[in-house]
């Protein structure tokens, strides 16, 4: 019995010390950038997680949501995201250990965001793809319509008009089902208007 309480002992003491060893700082950086992300301050957010010095001490998985948010904050304060191909490996590493379809799609999501900025439309495509069939799971409209529009730009943006419209369509449905998305919706009808016209379809 005695032997037996030894050994938890052992790897109670093990475990506080590897935990220990993680950046706790950097995690409480990440989490005050999430909740700036979620406010729409994201030049403040973008600012907390430059300011984490060493991102991989805060242990894999929180080094993985880092690259994500960090992505999203960038790109939401309209900065370069081009060379930030690191968010690569969060998709990657998301789409084996995790279970939630909102850390899935807004990874997936990212990494299309990054193809789309380097130009590389035909690569953005099955990351945005993918970023839907997650994002559909949830309840969260927002982001689906933020997924379906810039999937339905990248059509736009290679001349495929009508996958451009069907999916410009689902993008304004969705988001006439979240609050405070008005702005979205006006520019993704003036996106929908330019495919018609574009596509012969004036009426």
């Amino acid at each position: 019995m005695k032997n037996r309480l030894d050994k938890y002992l052992v790897l109670i003491i093990i475990a506080v010390v590897f935990v220990s060893c993680y950046d706790t700082e950097g995690r409480e950086r990440l989490a005050r950038a999430q909740t700036l992300l979620e406010q729409d301050y994201a030049d403040s957010a973008a600012n907390a997680l430059d300011s984490i010095y060493l991102p991989r001490d805060m242990g894999r998985e929180y080094h993985m949501r880092y690259l994500v948010t960090r992505l999203q904050a960038r790109y939401k304060a309209y900065r370069e995201v081009k060379n930030d191909t690191a968010v690569l490996e969060a998709v990657e590493y998301f789409e084996r250990k995790s279970k939630n379809p909102t850390q899935i799609a807004v990874a997936n999501y990212s990494a299309g965001c990054v193809m789309k900025e380097r130009g590389e439309n035909k690569r953005a495509i099955p990351y945005f793809k993918k970023a839907v069939n997650a994002a559909t799971l949830t309840k969260n409209f927002k982001l689906q319509g933020l997924i379906y529009g810039n999937l339905a730009y990248v059509y736009h943006e290679e001349l495929f008009q009508e996958q451009a419209i069907d999916y410009f369509k689902k993008a304004f449905s969705v988001y006439r089902q979240a609050k405070g998305t008005e702005t979205n919706q006006m520019n993704t009808l003036s996106f929908l208007a330019t495919n018609f016209l574009t596509n012969h379809q004036q009426d």
